[in-house]
């Protein structure tokens, strides 16, 4: 049976953004299970330049169909967007993010422009890059993280037979120097069958240095600095603030507080020593920072800023705090960090 737990969501999306965003955004890949369902996050390139119009769309269709938005986390440069959606009234959470970099100066390198460009078409609704572009980008991704290229390496040649070598020799001319070109199309062409980790790891610091320019690295730096400016005053985490349990409780609150909270942060973490630091570096983060405390006040259980330390209360009875309560004291703070995060987008 057909998984259909982000139809709702993602369908309007789909048929909207082809509407507002014609030629101007893609799916880069695992769209084999859209719009019924997708296994991770949503990869997307967006190549339009009006991003509020983009985020207004986001939560247009989230508010029509039944969903509601709690996260956005900004994670590359130049904007590269990740929001977090939830179906009202269940515990099914769908993640779509953005690459946005019309200037190539990201992680990867491809101008989203580039990246739109001429797509193909998965079901007749859903761009998709060209094989050309599939090939390439998921090529260069894999070498940027370092990654064995073992479980990608049918996806690739798939692309690469039916592309044209003089485009895919023209564009991963962009990215590396003639001698790895070669490395490159003998992995292409199967006359190397597969690259050692040793092999890609040269290649992801060859490709930095040939990459490199005065020009793309003051681009970076400035965004890069906007970016963490973004993140520091408007922050993605949360510090919530726990009665001092036993260690076994705590962990148990923590595991099953995590399990339910799925993606909406980075990383659910339990911290005993309640220092600036580190509740600073988790709330710029998006990471939920878990606290346990001596002298607990309810009604001071979730920080949400470093900076103004503005908290909210949970409404916990004293008996959720015994052993056979923890599902109710996890249901707690799980509705308040809801609410929480609910009014960052009201």
């Amino acid at each position: 049976m057909t998984n259909t737990s982000h139809e709702s969501y993602l369908t309007p999306f789909i048929t909207a953004m082809n509407i507002e965003f014609k030629d101007q955004w893609c799916v880069l890949h695992s769209y084999e299970s859209l719009p019924y369902f997708s296994k991770s996050d949503v990869d997307m390139a967006f190549s339009g330049n009006d991003i509020s119009k983009l985020e207004a769309l986001i939560t247009t269709v989230a508010k029509k169909s039944n969903w509601q938005l709690y996260q956005k986390l900004w994670y590359d440069v130049k904007k590269c967007f990740y929001y977090v959606l939830k179906k009202n009234n269940e515990d099914v959470f769908l993640a779509i993010d953005f690459l946005i970099d019309n200037d190539g100066i990201g992680k990867y390198g491809f101008k989203t422009s580039l990246l739109t460009q001429n797509c193909n078409w998965y079901q007749e609704v859903i761009p998709i890059p060209n094989h050309e572009i599939a090939c390439c980008y998921k090529l260069i991704k894999r070498i940027v993280k370092k990654r064995p290229l073992e479980e990608d390496a049918k996806y690739i040649r798939d692309h690469f037979r039916q592309s044209d070598p003089e485009v895919i020799k023209h564009i991963l001319a962009q990215h590396f120097n003639s001698k790895d070109l070669i490395v490159l199309r003998d992995f292409l062409e199967k006359k190397n069958n597969n690259l050692t980790q040793t092999k890609i790891n040269q290649l992801h610091n060859s490709r930095k240095k040939f990459i490199a320019s005065v020009s793309s690295g003051l681009k970076h730096t400035i965004w890069e600095t906007l970016r963490i400016l973004e993140r520091i005053t408007t922050p993605s985490g949360l510090v919530i603030y726990i009665p001092n349990l036993e260690k076994e409780k705590q962990e148990k609150f923590t595991k099953h507080l995590s399990e339910k909270l799925g993606i909406l942060f980075r990383f659910v973490n339990l911290e005993h020593s309640n220092s600036f630091l580190s509740k600073f570096k988790s709330l710029v983060g998006s990471t939920l920072l878990i606290c346990p405390k001596n002298n607990y006040n309810p009604k001071k259980s979730i920080q949400r800023n470093w900076l103004f330390k503005n908290t909210t209360e949970v409404k916990i009875q004293p008996e959720m705090l015994q052993e056979q309560s923890n599902d109710e004291l996890v249901n707690a703070y799980y509705l308040a960090i809801l609410s929480k995060l609910n009014k960052r987008f009201s």
